[in-house]
């Protein structure tokens, strides 16, 4: 079910304190608006809740589900501090009924600039230096660490969860933890994986993933997204092809070195990227504190 086309005037009606609204963009059952709340530039988030019988035992497990995603993601920014992880607004997370449906709505910190999806597939945008794609990797690695702490994999890291920001202070900042995995909490999947299949840790295609899922995963898509933000091209996913086809690559092909598509870019960085993109997590540089220092950040 797609995120409705709602009136923004519905919006509004439904929400005190908003005096300005502007549709950014949906996926799935969310919905993303530039908003003014009480004279703040704020991120209005929307998400829709499926409507149920009582009767239908799988919807209600579904809509449970939903529920208990974004409620673990809004607990997740609550607890991380580091900058590298995006806030929360100053909108409480509340039930509303708009055009006679059910949303949860709260708000997020709003950052100016665009995502790393847009800049990468922009034909007039230059191929980012190695300095800025170190400072990137170094940005995701930071928030890999704060979220293991807490034993969380982000699950969904990819070039349009970044934010590339116009703040020289905080340049790239990652969003959504919607569907984050707890190693400590209760599973709340019940029948499938969510996952974005373009951004698929090998690892994931096993049934049993549960069982060992860690950090490592994360490392995967951080080289991903870097890689495919330094070359603008994805190192295995293809455009418009069927999804297993994707995780099939994923799972099976070896991608070409990013050096072979960027050769002005150090073989130290290029070799680094290509290590974290092995199929087996095991043998990912798992070491935090010395990948750091490789990309010359500071965790």
């Amino acid at each position: 079910m797609a995120f409705p086309k709602l009136d923004e005037n519905s919006i509004k009606a439904a929400l005190a304190g908003i005096s300005e609204l502007n549709f950014i963009a949906s996926g799935g059952f969310k919905g993303v608006y530039r908003a003014c709340i009480n004279g703040n530039i704020e991120a209005l988030k929307l998400v829709m809740v499926p409507e149920t019988q009582s009767a239908d035992e799988e919807a209600v497990i579904a809509r449970d589900e939903l529920i208990a995603r974004v409620k673990r993601e809004i607990q997740i920014i609550q607890k991380c501090k580091s900058p590298a992880i995006v806030k929360l607004g100053s909108m409480q997370p509340a039930m509303a009924n708009i055009e006679g449906k059910d949303f949860i709505i709260y708000s997020e910190e709003f950052l100016e600039g665009d995502n790393l999806w847009v800049i990468l597939r922009n034909p007039k945008t230059a191929p980012p230096a190695e300095a800025e794609l170190k400072l990137l990797t170094a940005t995701l690695l930071t928030a890999i660490k704060e979220l293991w702490e807490y034993r969380i994999i982000h699950r969904d890291i990819k070039p349009c969860n970044v934010i590339k920001t116009n703040d020289s202070s905080r340049q790239f900042v990652l969003l959504d933890l919607g569907i984050a995995f707890s190693r400590m909490d209760t599973p709340l999947t019940h029948g499938w994986t969510p996952a974005t299949f373009r951004y698929f840790a090998p690892e994931m295609a096993n049934p049993s993933f549960r069982e060992s899922l860690d950090y490592r995963a994360d490392l995967y898509t951080t080289a991903l997204t870097v890689y495919e933000y330094a070359a603008k091209t994805h190192p295995l996913a293809k455009d418009f092809e069927d999804p297993m086809m994707t995780v099939t690559r994923a799972v099976k092909e070896i991608p070409k070195s990013l050096k072979a598509l960027r050769p002005d870019l150090s073989k130290d960085f290029c070799d680094l990227i290509d290590t974290l993109l092995n199929k087996v997590p095991a043998l990912r540089p798992g070491n935090l504190q010395m990948l750091m220092k490789r990309t010359g950040g500071l965790i």
